[in-house]
């Protein structure tokens, strides 16, 4: 043991020493900073005689690899030397060998990358993959990765294995989850962000450590977990770090639902996937503790996932024990309280002491609960912003054999009992919720119970909102903050929708202003996203102080084309010229456009002052802002990072 830690023979523990003949060797695990990936090298020096040095991997938990015979197996290394050295590339059955590929490196010093193909003579189920010497030198192996050719592998090539997704369809498996340690890695948590975790994977300079293999560095990350669920047909769900900023989360959510015509949708056309995954939930963090920070986490995922689609499903991964999050504390928090006011109650050897123990039971008392109030407000929030379906809760359960027969702690650890005081506080069964998530399902939520048609149909939800936004406005102004209050209503498309909108708004604006004896000046609007409302702009603009174009809506409702799946004929309409370019990217100024000047026409014709702008991609793009320049619109709006290319293209309109 001692040897292989701090002697002449360390290997790297899934890996085993393989020498032969007479071969001398010396094994390092070098740790100075220079590793290829993870934070060690394995070194390997062939120091005298004859014979072989090398290394050689059984597969998991040294059970050995299945090979079959005639059949091609395909992998790379990373691997250096300081002179010009060959290495050996081999799969084994024992000590025999069944297939060979040789290499010679340069030997200056860099990590070179060795792609080989082996092929097996015969098949065995004990084989192994060996990498050797077989003269005097010294190489540093830095990256190990072996697959079956493409004839073993799911359709289109990817390094995910029929033997394992085989085994999953067999199983049953219809929903798996990315998370765990992939995410919790110690010292190394600050390396795992999705855009460290594409292309090839000896290009992944991340290591993928975890507890239980905190010398492995692997190779299954996000993308293969997605490829391996659309080859069984399963959902899949990706843990992402709760570290990962806003700009992050969304062009994630692009990468892998985005069509191929948006910046990162290309991405992942580019990485051999032009098709959307259609990933529907994204899961914050792995097994946290509820905390302010960690809420606020979850806000930050849903807005920013919800700017690339808005169907995201955002999943906690929370440890609500068999304690679970009970309304008023735990029964072994209250018990603690008590004991706290027992204690302060009592003597105490000094003023320091009783001090403390006053301090104890304030912060007790104060967090008493405070773990139901976080997913109370957690769940309000999303209910709040008109998606309280899009939440999901993973309580992390216990694998205890005796886990589902502890009654109580059980239904706690489960979420159950979370859920039913849930919704007690909003004065509805568990059951009932449960039935009316169900029940609002839709086929087509595009052009579905959303926008106006929510607020109309559930106008609590409007009233709701319009008294968060003036609250938080007058809050605001309190402190000498001068605060412009817009409220718009989308997806509007008869004048009658916003006019019952705008009722509520005005209704619940008047409660606030008399329950604080004070005033604050708003202004509603509307979301132009609907041809109809174009075209009866002049009726819309009786109600309306500001039209803001919803181009991406506009532009889907107008041309009958869905943002989700036109990549799938984007590319040829585009090489036959039946579009000049992408209706999503670039403004359709023709059919679109036309339809935006119409109801910028009509509604000024009613409403002289009337604020016009648009709101969406085409916000962000040269052409397009110079188009609104020219139709008269006020303002663009875009998401964060298109903001400056926005404002230069305004430039250059206001100039020509």
């Amino acid at each position: 043991m001692l040897d292989r830690v701090n002697g002449p023979e360390q290997v790297t523990k899934y890996w085993s020493k393989a020498v032969s003949g007479g071969a001398e060797s010396r094994y390092t695990l070098v740790r100075d900073g220079t590793a290829w990936m993870g934070r060690q090298t394995q070194r390997m020096a062939f120091t005298g005689g004859s014979g072989e040095v090398g290394i050689t991997n059984h597969g998991l938990y040294r059970s050995g690899i299945a090979l079959e015979a005639g059949k091609p197996y395909d992998g790379v290394l990373r691997v250096r030397s300081v002179t010009p050295v060959t290495i050996y590339m081999s799969l084994r059955d024992g000590n025999t060998i069944l297939a060979e590929s040789e290499h010679k490196l340069r030997g200056d010093g860099s990590y070179e990358k060795v792609e080989f193909e082996l092929t097996p003579r015969s098949g065995t189920v004990n084989g192994s993959f060996g990498i050797s010497l077989k003269q005097v030198g010294e190489i540093d192996l830095g990256f190990a990765f072996l697959q079956p050719g493409v004839w073993g592998r799911v359709p289109g090539g990817w390094p995910i294995r029929t033997m394992f997704t085989d085994a999953l369809k067999a199983q049953g498996i219809t929903a798996f989850r990315y998370n765990g340690s992939m995410v919790d890695v110690g010292a190394d948590t600050h390396l795992y962000r999705w855009k460290k975790m594409r292309g090839p994977v000896d290009e992944r300079r991340v290591t993928f450590r975890s507890g239980f293999n905190a010398y492995a560095t692997h190779s299954f990350g996000f993308i293969e977990m997605l490829q391996a669920a659309e080859a069984i047909d399963a959902v899949a769900i990706i843990g992402m770090s709760m570290n990962e900023s806003g700009e992050d989360i969304r062009d994630f959510v692009e990468y892998v639902n985005g069509p191929v015509t948006s910046t990162w949708g290309a991405v992942r056309a580019t990485d051999g996937h032009p098709k959307p995954y259609g990933l529907k939930y994204i899961q914050v963090d792995n097994e946290r503790n509820i905390s302010r920070g960690y809420v606020e986490a979850m806000k930050k995922f849903a807005l920013a996932a919800w700017e690339a689609d808005p169907r995201m499903s955002i999943m906690t991964s929370l440890n609500l024990g068999a304690d679970g999050y009970i309304r008023g504390g735990s029964e072994r928090e209250r018990h603690h309280v008590e004991g706290l006011r027992t204690r302060a109650a009592g003597p105490q050897d000094n003023d320091w002491a009783r001090r403390r123990v006053e301090r104890e039971l304030r912060d007790a008392e104060n967090n008493l609960g405070e773990q139901y109030r976080l997913a109370s407000e957690l769940a309000g929030w999303f209910i709040a912003q008109g998606k309280g379906h899009l939440l999901s809760w993973d309580p992390h359960y216990s694998g205890a054999i005796e886990f589902a027969d502890r009654g109580e702690g059980y239904l706690n650890e489960m979420g159950i009992t979370l859920q039913r005081e849930l919704a007690k506080e909003i004065g509805v069964s568990f059951e009932k919720i449960a039935q009316k998530v169900e029940s609002l399902a839709e086929v087509n939520p595009m052009l579905g119970h959303r926008g106006c048609r929510l607020g109309n149909t559930y106008p609590e939800i409007t009233e709701m909102q319009t008294r968060a936004i003036i609250e938080a406005a007058m809050n605001i102004e309190k402190r000498g903050i001068p605060v412009k209050v817009e409220i718009m209503v989308p997806l509007v498309g008869n004048h009658k929708e916003l006019r019952y909108q705008k009722n509520i708004i005005k209704q619940v604006a008047e409660e606030v202003f008399l329950e604080r004896n004070d005033r604050i000046k708003f202004m509603i609007g509307t979301m132009i996203e609907v041809p109809r409302a174009a075209v009866t702009a002049n009726e819309i603009a009786e109600h309306a102080e500001f039209f803001s174009f919803g181009t991406n809506d506009l532009t889907q409702m107008t041309l009958g084309f869905s943002r989700d799946d036109i990549g799938k004929f984007l590319p040829v309409y585009l090489e036959k010229g039946i579009l000049k370019a992408d209706p999503f990217q670039i403004l359709d100024q023709k059919g679109v456009g036309a339809l935006i000047k119409e109801a910028v026409f009509k509604g000024r014709d009613v409403r002289p002052e009337l604020k016009c702008g648009i709101c969406g991609e085409h916000g962000g793009e040269p052409s397009s802002v110079e188009f609104c320049h020219f139709a008269g619109l006020n303002y663009v709006s875009c998401s964060p990072f298109r903001v400056p290319i926005a404002r230069l293209a305004a430039a250059h309109a206001a100039l020509r």
